[in-house]
């Protein structure tokens, strides 16, 4: 009886450990996906930066207000005339 006990608890011991160390791998994984994925967006939004600099600027020009208008809801459209 104290031989079941014994290998009982071994293997219980085992089957923790295992799991552990299968659940510390997957959480290592899926860490390093998100970080490519963070290092991802960061690029992209590094990279809109010069975009978004010039269509702020043209925000401000008077040919651009004169063609588009900004509506209630924030976009900018074309005005009818130019449409």
């Amino acid at each position: 009886m104290r031989f079941v006990s014994v290998t009982l608890s071994s293997w219980w011991l085992f089957y923790q450990n295992v799991k552990h160390s299968l659940l510390q791998t997957k959480l290592e994984k899926r860490v390093a996906h998100i970080q490519k994925s963070i290092d991802y967006n960061g690029l992209f939004l590094d990279q809109s930066i010069p975009f978004l600099t010039v269509l702020s600027q043209q925000q401000t020009n008077d040919l651009f207000n004169h063609k588009l208008l900004q509506f209630g809801d924030g976009a900018w459209r074309n005005r009818r005339q130019y449409f």
